[in-house]
């Protein structure tokens, strides 16, 4: 098995268990991999393939066994819950389930358990960062904010002890070099660690040959049986292999240069923008390698209003994408467009952990104060917001709420291709089209969020939706000026509010929301929802408004009507 292919498989574990369980913990998963990528290549200059009769026999590659165990583990528990669901009530013996479900979090701990050499030194980097800057760093505003961490530091340093029999010298190295690359000071490091304070003379006389050994020789087994793949087995393999050349550590060690040697020592200055830099980069080559289609899941339920049955919503979907197929994609705005792989991933990565943490670390307090549901946000980030098609999806997961939702505001976008014909480069003349679109919008909105199938206040998804019936040209400016300019529209024009808008909402809200769910058929409910309050909507925006108005007037009436039976009852 392949490094990503094992690293996508634990990241998943740990997906539901350190983030669902304990989403303050997003962040091990993604540093321990990251730092383990990085001290790859410490010692670059430094490798050097040994003799073909020296190489390890092992098949390539490393896959852990307990993978192996947990899927085993958890096809049993698939076929036990289906034995249970084809036997009655009666019948039916719960316990073994619930003995097979008791083992989950031991076998999830045994996978996540680092056993190769750079996930060993990985992990001890990313817990002595964790448990100095949280628990011992009094600059920190979340110190104590996570009393594992103590413990958490403490298994890693005891992992990578066994990994080399005792020898605490990889450790030590390990624990100095990750805080002084954080420009931790050293007389600080001793004060806090005063037991590795002797380690750090050893390494600094003789014991940095003994480190710089011990990566040599790992990445000497990864050179043969691939990254990450060096586990204690074959580490000692190969170090029994060199152990026959009496001068090969001698040899290796005489041709390295004093940075070399300087580093091993713990000697090196470390600049921090470039190590801001180098993880920066390590962290977008952890993202780039993530394949978000690998993870067979979908969005949660949505709980809503709608009374329309599914087949009736699909029926109604596939003239959405037969209509609208054609149709141009606008954006406005950059972060709500065509982006590129490492930001589509990042803000998919960001719905997969769900963990206020995370986005707060990426965008900051405020972004946070923005959101309404997290999880319908995340959920969004992670399924739809690059989905080439959600309808599609939406339909494929039998989500009725997202079947309309996505088939309802691509409505308004029909009349991109109006405006193409318009002009392609004049905003002044485009202004009235999209001002069509975005009261149209606005509409559908507002039903929706009656229907509970969508939150106005949902500032990231609205804004989304908004990017892409606002002109690219100027950011909608000319469609503002010139409504504001015009008095048309709300909030300029009270009597549109009042005669169009209004009415307007309550007819196309009657076809959405009726208890008896679709009136009629769905060619009848397009007609109502997209071709006439897009042609009302002309009518005012750029034609004849007394049209508009008149084509409204039944509308108002019956609503004037109703309101006077519902006063004359009062």
């Amino acid at each position: 098995m392949g490094l990503m292919t094992k690293k996508n498989i634990i990241f998943l574990f740990l997906g539901f268990i350190g983030i669902i369980l304990f989403p303050p913990l997003w962040i091990l998963f993604l540093t321990i991999t990251v730092i383990a990528m990085m001290f790859a290549a410490v010692n670059q200059d430094s490798k050097q393939q040994y003799s073909d009769d020296e190489k390890n026999n092992n098949e390539q590659g490393y896959e852990d066994p307990a993978l192996q165990k947990w899927r085993n583990h958890r096809k049993e528990f698939e076929e036990e819950v289906l034995k249970l669901q084809t036997e009655s009530t009666e019948d039916a013996d719960y316990s073994k389930l619930k003995n097979m479900a008791e083992m989950i979090p031991s076998l999830l701990e045994e996978i996540t358990t680092p056993k190769t050499f750079y996930e060993i030194v990985g992990d001890l980097t990313i817990k002595t960062r964790l448990y100095y800057f949280q628990e011992i760093d009094l600059s920190d505003p979340v110190k104590g904010k996570y009393p594992s961490l103590k413990d958490d530091f403490s298994k890693a340093k005891d992992i990578c002890d066994k990994f080399f029999d005792g020898n605490e010298y990889v450790k030590v190295w390990v624990i100095y070099r990750t805080l002084l690359q954080r420009q931790v000071p050293e007389e600080e490091i001793n004060k806090n660690f005063p037991e590795l304070v002797s380690k750090l003379k050893d390494i600094r006389d003789q014991e940095w040959k003994y480190v710089a050994w011990a990566y040599y020789i790992a990445d000497e087994v990864e050179k043969v049986t691939g990254q990450d793949s060096c586990t204690k087995e074959r580490y000692k393999y190969v170090e029994e292999i060199f152990a026959k050349d009496d001068r090969k550590k001698e040899r290796m060690l005489e041709n390295q240069s004093d940075v070399f040697k300087n580093d091993h020592k713990l000697l090196r200055k470390f600049d921090l923008e470039e190590i801001k830099e180098k993880d920066k980069e390590i962290s977008e080559g952890f993202l780039k390698s993530i394949d978000f289609t690998k993870f067979k899941s979908k969005p949660k339920k949505i709980k809503s209003k709608i009374t329309w049955k599914l087949e009736d919503a699909i029926k109604f979907a596939k003239i959405i994408q037969s209509e609208y197929s054609e149709v141009s994609k606008l954006s406005a705005f950059g972060e709500f467009g065509e982006v590129d792989e490492l930001t589509r991933k990042s803000y998919q990565y960001a719905g997969f952990v769900r963990s206020e943490e995370y986005y707060e670390s990426l965008h900051g307090e405020k972004f946070l104060d923005q959101i309404q549901d997290l999880e319908r946000i995340s959920d969004f980030y992670q399924f739809e917001m690059f989905d080439e098609d959600p309808i599609q999806s939406a339909i494929e997961n039998e989500d009725i709420e997202r079947i309309m939702f996505y088939s309802l505001i691509q409505i308004p976008r029909y009349t991109i291709s109006k405006i193409e014909e318009v002009s392609k480069d004049d905003p002044i003349k485009r202004a009235p089209y999209f001002s069509i679109m975005y009261e149209h919008m606005t509409i559908i909105l507002n039903i929706l969020e009656r229907l509970e199938i969508f939150n106005n206040d949902e500032i990231i998804i609205r804004s989304w939706i908004f990017n892409q019936i606002t002109d690219p040209l100027d950011q909608g400016k000319s469609q503002i000026s010139l409504s504001k300019k015009n008095k048309k529209g709300r909030p300029y024009d009270r009597k549109y509010i009042e005669e169009l808008w209004v009415p307007l909402y309550r007819f196309m809200d009657l076809q959405l929301s009726h208890p008896d769910g679709l009136v009629g058929d769905v060619e009848k409910a397009y007609e109502i929802i997209g071709r006439i309050p897009i042609n009302v909507l002309y009518n005012y925006f750029v034609g004849d408004q007394e049209q508009a108005y008149a084509a409204m007037k039944p509308m108002l009436d019956l609503m004037k009507e109703q309101e006077k039976n519902s006063e004359s009852k009062e």
